[in-house]
């Protein structure tokens, strides 16, 4: 909660009234992996590619990373924002 300190000292401390003139200060939903489309990119990435397999060099890993990627050039049900809980339009 170091975030809500720093919100109050700017918003009552006197010493901080010029930056206070020039921040808008914003509140923030708290983290919610579920509404954030690349917590689930990066779900289904582990899950298909690299989830209890070895990989023998750096090379082998970023070329099964990279192929995996390559399929996002097009939508696809399982990624797209459609079937995710939010319908956004």
């Amino acid at each position: 909660m170091g975030h809500r300190k720093a919100e109050r000292l700017i918003r009552e401390s006197n010493e901080y009234k010029d930056v206070r003139d020039v921040l808008e200060i914003e509140f923030l939903p708290p983290y919610s992996p579920d509404l954030n489309p690349i917590e689930r990119v990066g779900r289904i990435t582990r899950r298909e590619n690299t989830h209890n397999k070895y990989f023998t060099s750096k090379e082998a890993l970023k070329a099964t990373l990279d192929d995996f990627f390559a399929g996002f050039s097009v939508p696809n049900q399982k990624v797209s924002v459609n079937s995710s809980p939010l319908q956004y339009k």
